[in-house]
């Protein structure tokens, strides 16, 4: 909104926006579509889970 409000032109910076989460969620689909040919869906959740825990440890002891 600072962007908007600083630029008036608050259609653009809103257009821009979207494009860019379209763009980032467009890259999120074709590398996880990619990933998992080569590893086991299994394996993606284990180690998701995996690093939520090392995460939220680290998050628990101050160093993140």
């Amino acid at each position: 909104m600072a962007l908007a409000a600083r630029s008036g032109a608050p259609l653009s910076v809103f257009l821009g926006a979207i494009s860019a989460l379209a763009l980032v969620t467009l890259i999120g689909v074709v590398f996880g579509a990619f990933i998992t040919r080569i590893i086991p869906e299994s394996y993606i959740h284990t180690i998701a889970g995996a690093m939520f825990i090392v995460i939220g440890l680290l998050m628990l002891a101050g160093r993140l």
